[in-house]
């Protein structure tokens, strides 16, 4: 008589991934069951057996026969590039190379991000310049990233081509960034543009304001002015944009980072104090030296702040921070973050 597993006679898929998380209570093999929850048809379950099997690092040889065997279909494949996202061999990085070529955009995808565990030993360039223009979004998005992780400076004109033949706007915000990462001093034309859109929506107007702080756009300083408005934006959308508005120079900028470094919210004031320490920003400097005082986090990102500002005066009054602030973890701070700045 053969005995079957518990998730082989589970109907309901929900059930089945409530087991996965629950394997090593019940089964003795939980390698096997895993491979086996590859070929599931509930997309969720092969992908949790896929992310097991990558953080337990099993069955290398067998996901790579997976993602080789053209019978495989596109969902199984995919789940099984997906497992192979840790450190991996030579001929098993081979596979997931040519998985990047795959017809399916979820396979390249996934073998994008399986690459991206292997950094030091994958031919991540030589995929990027070709996966750069990939019809696929995602994949084409990594492939910039990549290029502006490693300034691969020579892949800026076919990130900018790609850009601009994509649709949506967040999307195009993402080549800009890159762009951005590679080409701050000259940016080409229309990558202003996405930035500056990118501000429209609060899911990506973070990413637009720290992108335009790196790239000194002094053309955003409207839409700037705008999200420090929208109170509907989360507080830490509105403290970014003020700070960078404060980077560029405009007085708006330093006025409403004030405000909010004087805060009466723990967490806006101490995000705030960052943001100074971050651009330094010295005119608030006497903001951050009174937040310093206090008794919660605030005084230890304070702390932090006047240490990257470094003037004569922060270091004074952070010597007085350490030899008499009533909360000695703000004190220790002083030491700590000392360390920290001059490891930069």
């Amino acid at each position: 008589c053969v005995m079957t597993s518990p998730f082989a006679s589970t109907p309901n898929p929900d059930d089945r991934l409530r087991l996965l998380h629950e394997i090593d209570t019940w089964s003795e093999d939980p390698e096997s069951v895993l491979i086996e929850a590859l070929r599931d048809p509930y997309p969720a379950v092969r992908f949790f057996a896929a992310e097991e099997l990558a953080s337990r690092a099993l069955a290398e040889d067998v996901l790579v026969k997976m993602v080789d065997e053209t019978e495989t279909d596109a969902a199984q494949r995919a789940a099984a590039v997906l497992g192979l996202r840790r450190p991996l061999s030579a001929s098993s990085i081979a596979t997931v190379v040519n998985a990047t070529r795959d017809d399916d955009p979820t396979v390249r995808y996934h073998a994008m991000l399986a690459l991206d565990e292997n950094t030091k030993t994958a031919p991540l360039k030589e995929v990027a310049t070709r996966a750069v223009s990939d019809e696929d979004d995602d994949v084409a998005i990594v492939a910039a990233q990549w290029a502006a992780q490693f300034g691969w400076v020579d892949l800026a004109s076919a990130i900018d081509e790609s850009r601009r033949g994509r649709n949506a706007k967040d999307v195009r915000l993402q080549f800009a960034i890159a762009l951005v990462g590679l080409v701050p001093d000259e940016l080409p034309g229309g990558t202003v543009h996405d930035l500056i859109e990118g501000l429209s929506d609060d899911r990506t107007a973070r990413a637009a304001a720290l992108a335009i702080a790196t790239a000194d756009v002094k053309a955003a300083v409207p839409s700037l002015v705008t999200v420090t408005r929208k109170f509907w934006y989360h507080v830490i959308i509105r403290i970014d944009a003020a700070a960078v508005l404060a980077s560029l120079g405009e007085e708006i900028g330093f006025e409403k980072l004030r405000r909010f470094v004087l805060d009466r919210k723990e967490h806006v004031a101490a995000y705030a104090c960052e943001c100074v320490g971050r651009y330094k920003l010295e005119p608030l400097e006497d903001a951050v030296a009174e937040v310093v005082w206090s008794t919660d986090d605030r005084a230890l990102a304070a702390v932090v702040a006047l240490n990257q500002l470094g003037t004569d005066s922060a270091r004074a009054m952070l010597s007085r921070v350490e030899q008499s602030h009533p909360v000695e973890e703000a004190a220790f701070k002083v030491g700590e973050s000392t360390i920290e700045v001059g490891a930069h």
